[in-house]
């Protein structure tokens, strides 16, 4: 066999970056693309972070097959995304293929390479459809190994990249979504562009510059993305785990995965497996995944909010708050934008309110710790805000109880120019999300930010909060409480009531010893006081938050605004089966 008629791996190597490259130069493009399944705009940016960190983590040397194997591990691990799963399955083909080959790599043997990839992608996606990725992946694949049959294994590969081109420029007039924008499936160019990398330096042997592509006329006009589509399902949810064992697990994930979404890709390794589905309770998700294994990473992207940011807003405000502030986001008006908080088990990340169930936190309290946001994740989640309204205005959990505010006074001076307004709630919980609710209303009948923000702080001096707890074993564990003297005080089954002080840090305003006297004392509290609306949040516990708020239903005379669960954030330290009642007093007469 000629030199010419094999990849060595350093040429593979070699050809695999060039590829990647051309992927990450042209993010911008891809991202504009995004049009099937949800014209969420991140596909660019979700296969960039994925072809860079192959880019950066691949290592020359060995065989090919070790090398393919190196490829399909990274890949899997830094997939984001529907098309960046795909796209692991795919190279997790290749690695299947060559795995019983000489150190290189015949040059014919790629139709077996490109075949088997194509299967292993295809069978990853629960529900296929023509005119995407797999599209290219197939026509890919079918063009070489027709071409061999007449053509040098070289010219094979070039005219297969012909072939290729056009039926990716053919999957434009495919799916109403891409028809839309007049530009092919994001995914199919994504393909396009690696492979046109990839080939262009087995051909070559140099690569041409990444972004000199003939996939599309990048300078065609646009069309408009239907962003007013219904989504079926709100998160973009993807886990990473190691499995428990070595065998195939593809098959049943998916049928665990029905009931919970749509959109499912599953790939796998004999180590690691990843999934990604469109659900509207990642939560659950995550809990049903990880009976298969050891979770890794977890991500939730809310496809509502990048929907909305695929458009402008001149002359808008948009309200953002955070995941602490217990409010329904079914009572919240058009504009607002829910930060999550973080959490952390066994080095994990997971956002409050999303990708944390109630129960997970119930059963790990003693391993997971709330985890405060960065500078570039409070900007990575402001700066399309920003990009798409002339103002912002930020109600924030009180800054005695989190870095958030900081954060927050930081993004406000580096950005100078931006119309920023930022509000300390000085409470959290039911009483800020009282305040969250009472802001999105103002923002609907079209008041000016600061106008809101003087209301909010005179809203503020009125709002209470008083959480009842069930014992001290969470403000013990979560190291809330001093250890030594939480333990001496369980002991005596002290139980205080805890209230947000008008500085807006926690204090306790009374304490009794069993949880009945505790709700008495509440009790006694809210029948002194004048009580314009309130609303009652709860950690876990249903059939105690169903007692609480009949009691306090027939004391009060009147409804809540609203019953919600608790942040687990909050619940980490108030425990399972807290519960609070937050309210406004009345203006004086």
């Amino acid at each position: 066999m000629s030199e010419a008629s094999v990849i060595h791996p350093d040429s593979l190597y070699a050809a695999l970056v060039c590829g990647a490259s051309r992927i990450e130069a042209n993010q911008d493009i891809l991202n504009q693309a995004n049009g099937f399944p949800v014209p969420d705009r991140d596909t660019g940016s979700n296969l960039a972070y994925l072809f860079g960190a192959i880019r950066r983590q691949m290592r020359q040397g060995g065989s090919a097959a070790m090398l393919l194997g190196s490829l399909s591990d990274i890949a899997l691990r830094w997939a984001r995304g529907n098309n960046g799963a795909i796209f692991s399955q795919y190279f997790n083909g290749l690695y299947q293929a060559a795995k019983q080959m000489n150190e290189a790599l015949p040059l014919h043997a790629l139709a077996v390479l490109f075949q088997t990839g194509y299967e292993h992608a295809i069978n990853a996606v629960q529900a296929p459809k023509e005119g995407t990725i797999l599209t290219a992946m197939r026509s890919f694949s079918e063009a070489y190994s027709d071409a061999l049959a007449k053509k040098q294994e070289t010219e094979a590969l070039t005219a297969s990249l012909s072939s290729l081109r056009v039926a990716v420029d053919s999957t434009k007039n495919t799916l109403p979504q891409q028809k839309a924008l007049q530009m092919p499936d994001a995914g199919a160019m994504a393909f396009l562009y690696f492979v046109e990398g990839f080939v262009d330096f087995i051909v070559n042997g140099t690569p041409v510059p990444a972004q000199d592509s003939a996939a599309i006329d990048i300078t065609q006009e646009m069309g408009h993305i239907h962003s007013d589509e219904v989504l079926t399902h709100r998160y973009c949810t993807e886990v990473l785990l190691e499995k428990a064992g070595t065998g195939p697990l593809q098959a049943t994930v998916h049928d665990v995965l029905l009931s919970l979404g749509d959109s499912q890709v599953v790939s796998e390794t004999d180590s690691l497996l990843r999934a990604h589905v469109h659900s509207n309770h990642p939560d659950q998700v995550v809990d049903a995944l990880s009976a298969f294994g050891r979770v890794v990473e977890v991500k939730a992207d809310d496809m509502t909010y990048q929907q909305a940011l695929s458009r402008d807003y001149p002359g808008q405000t948009a309200l953002v708050i955070d995941s602490i502030a217990d409010v329904p986001d079914s009572l919240l008006t058009e504009h607002v934008y829910r930060l999550p908080l973080n959490l952390l088990m066994d080095g994990v990340s997971y956002q409050d309110k999303r990708t944390m169930s109630a129960r997970r936190v119930n059963e790990n309290r003693a391993r997971i710790s709330s985890s405060q946001l960065n500078r570039s994740e409070v900007a990575a989640f402001l700066n399309p805000i920003l990009s798409r309204y002339d103002r912002v205005l930020i109600l924030c959990v009180s800054a005695r109880m989190s870095g958030l505010y900081d954060r927050f006074l930081e993004y406000k001076k580096e950005h100078p120019n931006q119309d920023i307004t930022l509000v300390d709630s000085r409470l959290n919980s039911g009483a800020q999300g009282l305040l969250s609710f009472h802001a999105s209303r103002m923002l609907k009948e079209g008041m000016a930010p600061r106008d809101i923000a003087a209301k909010l702080e005179a809203l503020r001096a009125r709002t209470k909060i008083y959480i009842c707890v069930p014992d001290l074993t969470a403000m013990v564990s979560s190291g809330r409480l001093n250890r030594r003297i939480g333990k001496l005080l369980m002991g005596l089954r002290f139980l205080p009531l805890i209230t947000i002080n008008p500085k807006g840090e926690g204090s306790i305003t009374g304490f009794t010893f069993s949880q009945k006297a505790n709700q008495n004392l509440l009790l006694k509290i809210l029948k002194k006081t004048q009580v314009e609306e309130y609303a009652l949040v709860y950690a876990g516990d249903p059939a105690r938050a169903r007692q609480a708020a009949t009691a306090i239903r027939d004391a009060l005379g009147q409804e809540p605004a609203y019953i919600s669960d608790i942040s687990s954030v909050v619940s980490l330290f108030a425990g399972e089966g807290a519960y609070a009642v937050a309210y406004i007093e009345k203006e004086p007469s």
